[in-house]
């Protein structure tokens, strides 16, 4: 077999075995990444157009433009030119996306190389896992679209035990007396019907076809999200070098030809603590013994929100240290939680506003809807803090020609602790304000913020206030925590000085 094939047969392992499948395929040149990538998106084009009229969740579970454009081409009126264009714009689309997704990836897996290198590292992974989302497309819409058919295949049954339904009047007979007389038969078929329905026997997974579903999805793409994630960070290269002169970890003061046993001049830390052995011992977190990891936390929690420039100072920014990322999934536990909680807060608020529960028949989607609302919460947190982490990095790079993603990446994610409290006012708030404002219209949470703002505009302006003020300190700790770590590795190279990585 070639040699250059291992990453085809490791398609069927990497759910099971992630990282040690990542290991071996590290260095799979792009183009056969690139072949397994278009075999994975044909499978999922055609994924998404599977059962597109038994399900409703044939529209997407992963690139809702593809179903659109399918959709679309079963317009008898487009000709077979257009349909044609519509299948290459829908993989082109589809491919943008990826591009885009493997640009906030890559900071995750980044080490001290080449920006573009980095880039193509996120890619290849990505393309990689293209299949498995192939795969997860079908299996949730093949459930989906199974369990329709056998849901409606069991209400034909319901229908044919009642008989033909009343018949509307023509319309020379169609007078105010007789469509009275066909609107009460009609309400009477209607609840014979419910109750031989509500009485019919039938298995638990075709009563709640929707729950299974979406318990389905949601469990199949936190694999997804997982394996992904721990393809993306394996060691790859040596630890990053520093380049210039010696500087001070914690304001940047070239401290060339200062003695080890004297002070910074700028700020007062021991010189020792920054260019000698005993330099960036560890933050707290990193530092944490087995047992220790909830007081470890909170104490990385205070030192990364009130002094961001001395957690830098402390940090041990080695490629291979992997303790960033257990602190960033450490606080994505009570984002998961704060995605739980939406509902009950929308129900209570709800009860207290009209005095009665939401409609019974809304219980069980909600129910599966928990999950989906906290691993919705779960990724958007995730993303801020991949885009953070990329926004410097561009940054540094153009203004340094280097790539300190690997060290945006770990002040990104010890500064996430902040994002849990931003998460909570934003989430709890919108599912509390469309309850009050909307009643059962969940879907309609900006109608919501809009009455809001017309009947209390004090509220209104002081929730906004508060959810840009916490998501703007979160930015201003990053910027700090980064300009430590950019100090960590020397002072920078003049702005005209090319990256030789």
């Amino acid at each position: 077999m070639p040699r250059q094939w291992p990453c085809v047969l490791a398609l069927a392992t990497a759910p099971l075995a992630p990282a040690t499948t990542a290991r071996r395929t590290v260095e799979t040149p792009l183009k056969w990444a690139l072949l397994v990538h278009v075999a994975g998106l044909t499978l999922l084009y055609l994924a998404e157009g599977t059962f597109p009229d038994d399900s409703g969740f044939g529209w997407c579970i992963t690139f809702r433009p593809l179903t659109w454009i399918y959709q679309l081409l079963a317009w008898p009126r487009i000709s077979y030119e257009w349909t044609v264009i519509l299948k290459i714009a829908s993989l082109l689309v589809s491919e943008g996306i990826i591009w885009i997704v493997a640009a906030l990836l890559m900071g995750w897996g980044a080490v001290d190389e080449p920006f573009a290198r980095s880039y193509r590292h996120a890619l290849r992974r990505l393309w990689l896992q293209t299949s498995h989302l192939a795969v997860i497309a079908m299996v949730v819409n093949s459930l989906s679209g199974g369990l329709a058919r056998a849901e409606r295949l069991s209400r034909e049954q319901v229908r044919a035990s009642l008989g033909p339904g009343p018949v509307f009047p023509s319309a020379g007979r169609s007078n105010s007396e007789v469509r009275a007389r066909y609107k009460q038969q009609r309400r009477e078929y209607e609840k014979e019907y419910q109750r031989r329905a509500a009485r019919q026997e039938r298995p638990w997974y075709l009563l709640q076809v929707n729950p299974v579903c979406m318990a389905c999805r949601t469990a199949l793409l936190a694999c997804f999200l997982v394996t992904l994630l721990r393809a993306l960070g394996i060691q790859r290269s040596p630890e990053p070098q520093p380049r210039g002169g010696p500087a001070c970890r914690l304001c940047g003061y070239n401290l060339k030809g200062i003695p080890a046993d004297h002070r910074c001049p700028e700020c007062g830390r021991p010189s020792a603590s920054s260019v000698g052995p005993s330099a960036g011992p560890g933050t707290v977190w990193q530092r944490r013994r087995r047992g220790q990891w909830i007081s470890a936390a909170l104490r990385t929690f205070w030192q990364a929100t009130v002094h961001p420039p001395r957690l830098a100072a402390d940090m041990q920014v080695p490629s291979a240290d992997p303790t960033h990322r257990s602190y960033l999934a450490l606080c994505l536990v009570p984002v998961f939680l704060t995605g739980l909680a939406t509902i009950p807060t929308y129900q209570l608020v709800h009860y207290l506003t009209v005095g009665v529960n939401p409609a019974k028949r809304w219980q069980a989607t909600w129910v599966s809807s928990y999950f989906e609302i906290a691993l919705a919460l779960v990724v958007c947190v995730l993303l801020l803090t991949l885009g953070t982490a990329l926004a410097f990095g561009l940054y540094y790079r153009a203004r340094y020609r280097r790539n300190l993603l690997f060290g945006t990446m770990r002040a990104a994610s010890y500064q996430a602790g902040l994002l849990v409290p931003w998460t909570m006012v934003t989430a709890l708030s919108i599912a509390a304000a469309t309850s009050r404002f909307l009643g059962q219209n969940i879907g309609l949470w900006h109608q919501a913020l809009g009455e809001i703002r017309s009947n209390a505009p004090f509220f209104f302006y002081g929730w906004v206030i508060l959810v840009v003020g916490l998501l703007w300190f979160y930015l201003r700790n990053v910027r700090l925590t980064c300009m430590g770590v950019q100090y960590a590795w020397g002072t920078m190279p003049d702005e005209g000085e090319s990256d030789t990585a």
